[in-house]
């Protein structure tokens, strides 16, 4: 896939709003909440089970460290919800 094929390759630069190894992040143009957050992979990867254990490890931390982003941001945060929808019949909208 080229990156004029991808949607998440044209993301601006002052979209992002952390920046990893594996990942960037930003936050959803549609949120469904406030502070509705999208961590998306640099290499294409059709799903989260083709990601490589060290992007999977990375992940985790990258979600650790968002919530207690959001939590420093807005201490009324009570919950969380983490959400990855693998194929079109779980909601999975870009594939």
């Amino acid at each position: 896939m080229s990156s004029d094929e991808c949607v998440f390759c044209s993301i601006p630069n002052d979209r992002i709003i952390s920046d990893f190894e594996f990942f960037f992040v930003i936050r959803d143009k549609f949120p469904v909440t406030d502070g509705h957050t999208l961590i998306i992979s640099k290499r294409h990867v059709s799903d989260y089970f083709d990601l490589q254990n060290s992007e999977k490890k990375e992940l985790i931390t990258i979600l650790d460290e968002l919530a207690e982003s959001i939590k420093m941001m807005d201490p009324s945060v009570t919950g969380f919800n983490i959400g990855i929808n693998i194929g079109e019949d779980a909601g999975q909208t870009v594939m």
